[in-house]
């Protein structure tokens, strides 16, 4: 081949460009041009216009001319060019899809939805535009493509395929066009899919213009940008965290747990606690407390034997969505309701009142949290195994109502009759106004055993929708009492006295569905905590004559929490109750595992 004919061999692909094809080409590279421009210059949508711009020059470069015999013998799209290679290796098996969700992913902010997550419907409301643009793709197709027209499988996998794009989402509409094998309408879907977002900016200006004036165009409007907290990020482990506890009390293994929020716990303290060191202040709390549950979450993954897997089940998700949606609106319904109190205390009295109300609730609602988790921890799963079995569930319920009564009883009576001097000691006497909102808090804690003992009992037996019936009738009335107190007394302790007797009636409406399920009725119950009833009042009075001692706060603490335990402790081994045995019998058997296990472990 002389040095002419080499040379047009090599600059083929120039010299394409100069024939009437190669002008098409052009006129691409052209088109291509002005996304590419629209990115760079004007900033516009440049995650998409970039790619589409690049993309449609190198679909569109010349092929390599063959001099000899004058035809192409290589081209970027042939079957040995470099664009079908890279179809074959990420579209044709879903690789380039899966990729891009991920990048597109870590390229996301997700703090604006975290801020207010009420955006999360403007997103499910774009879903509709996937029906819309099916619907219209089954009418408009046979007509733009005539050569469907009767082939109905081909119109709808179109159609499908098509209408993905209807959510602006180009990865799934790549996929689903590569799952109905439309491999030879894959071009013109790809570019559609991706130019629908890109068109935007490009619509909207004269849209924008069409409807506002020159002046409204005019004005300036500032942004400031609120970022969503960080302690927000606790979302993403804690969902998976919330399922691997789930699995823990199914198997009654919460060893594991007690393992693994130690270890989360002293990790955390220590990160936050180096955070502080380095002055880094409010942020060492974040720092804890995200540590704290990205560790539990991974510890929980060590131990727990559970695994997430990508499978649907339909006819679960109906089961629990019918079993869920009821106790979801139950738990949003007390949410609001539990802090509706403060809300109206602060409203309508001072912010003392109110900060008043709130440091002596929090003492008594502190320790009936610890001991009514475990509870329900505990509860939920071994009910739920004897729900076939209506007598068996009935002791159990019984157990674990006396076994509770007997703990959190005493300690609801002696915080109420320690109170004065536990506040002056840890909180000092300037806060000493709340003592009185303490004392009868710890009253209204006191009935919470038997609440929970019996809503447990009603959701082991899977009637969620006598669940939520018993939370709108409480509710209801609680609503009732609150403005009672609120516009026909004076004061906050009305208020507060409200609630207790909102509590006290709200134990006779939980225990009353359990009578005919599990015939164990409210009377019944209160006959099996009746004896730590009268021993805890017994003591409260014995603890509360004691706090008349001239002694300072730290010295008569001692002495009423010593004599309270003592007493306590005393008529319980003097009159033996039921509940006093049950627990006995408990730690005994729990005793007992423990040496079993321990033993096995040995010999193993």
């Amino acid at each position: 081949m002389d040095i002419l004919g080499l040379l047009k061999e090599l600059f083929s692909g120039v010299l394409y460009l100069f024939t009437a094809e190669g002008l098409k080409t052009l006129v691409m590279f052209v088109i291509s041009g002005v996304p590419i421009y629209l990115a760079i210059k004007k900033d516009y949508e440049p995650a998409l216009l970039l790619p589409i711009g690049f993309g449609a020059i190198l679909a569109n470069l010349p092929p390599v001319i063959d001099q000899v015999t004058g035809s192409a013998t290589a081209s970027v799209l042939g079957s040995e060019g470099f664009l079908t290679v890279l179809f074959n290796a990420g579209i044709k098996n879903e690789l380039f899809p899966v990729l891009i969700f991920i990048a597109v992913g870590a390229m996301i902010d997700f703090s604006p939805l975290l801020k207010d997550p009420s955006m999360i419907f403007f997103g499910a409301a774009a879903q509709f535009g996937i029906f819309a643009t099916f619907l219209l793709s089954l009418v408009l197709i046979p007509i733009v493509l005539p050569q469907t027209a009767g082939n109905d499988s081909l119109i709808l996998r179109l159609a499908s395929a098509i209408g993905i794009i209807g959510a602006a989402d180009g990865p799934t509409t790549l996929y689903v066009a590569n799952h109905f094998n439309l491999a030879d309408y894959m071009a013109p879907i790809s570019v559609a899919a991706y130019s629908y977002m890109s068109l935007v900016p490009v619509i909207q200006p004269p849209v924008i213009r069409a409807l506002t004036s020159k002046e409204e165009r005019m004005i300036r409007m500032t942004y400031t940008e609120e970022r969503a907290s960080k302690l927000a990020l606790i979302l993403f482990p804690g969902a998976l965290t919330s399922v691997q506890n789930a699995v823990i009390a199914r198997e009654m293994s919460f060893r594991k747990l007690m393992t693994a929020s130690l270890a989360a716990t002293v990790l955390s303290g220590c990160v936050g606690v180096g955070m502080a060191l380095r002055g880094l202040g409010v942020w060492a709390l974040v720092g804890q407390q995200l540590t704290n549950q990205f560790s539990l979450c991974i510890l929980l993954l060590v131990l727990v034997r559970w695994r997430p897997h990508f499978c649907f089940s339909l006819r679960r998700v109906r089961s629990l969505f019918s079993f869920g949606w009821k106790l979801l609106l139950s738990s949003l319904m007390d949410t609001g309701y539990q802090h509706l109190r403060s809300f109206v205390i602060g409203k309508k009295f001072s912010s003392e009142a109110l900060g008043y109300f709130n440091r002596g609730k929090q003492f008594p609602e502190l320790l009936m949290n610890a001991v009514n988790g475990s509870i329900q921890s505990v509860m939920l799963p071994v009910l739920s195994e004897q729900q076939s079995d209506l007598e068996r569930m009935k002791q159990t319920m019984r157990r674990s109502i006396m076994a509770s009564s007997f703990l959190v009883l005493p300690l609801m009576a002696g915080l109420a009759a320690v109170a004065r001097p536990l506040v002056s000691l840890l909180l000092t006497d300037k806060w000493l106004p709340c003592v009185p909102f303490l004392q009868i808090c710890c009253i209204d804690f006191a009935f919470y055993p038997i609440h929970t003992a019996n809503l447990q009992a009603i959701n082991a037996m899977g009637r969620s929708d006598v669940f939520l019936k018993l939370e709108i009738i409480k509710k209801s009335y609680g609503i009732a009492i609150l403005c009672v107190t609120v516009f026909c007394f004076e004061g906050v302790l009305p208020i507060v006295w409200g609630a207790v007797v909102s509590t006290v009636i709200s134990s006779f409406v939980n225990a009353f569905p359990n009578k005919k399920l599990i015939h164990y009725g409210y009377w019944e119950q209160i006959r099996d905590i009746l004896p730590p009833i009268v021993m805890s009042l017994t003591m409260f009075l014995a603890v509360s004559a004691l706090g008349r001692l001239p002694l300072g706060s730290l010295p008569l603490l001692l002495v009423q929490v010593a004599a309270g335990v003592l007493l306590y402790g005393g008529m319980s081994l003097l009159f033996k109750p039921e509940s006093f045995r049950c627990l006995v019998q408990t730690a005994a058997a729990l005793r007992r595992k423990a040496a079993g296990q321990s033993k096995g472990g040995t010999e193993a």
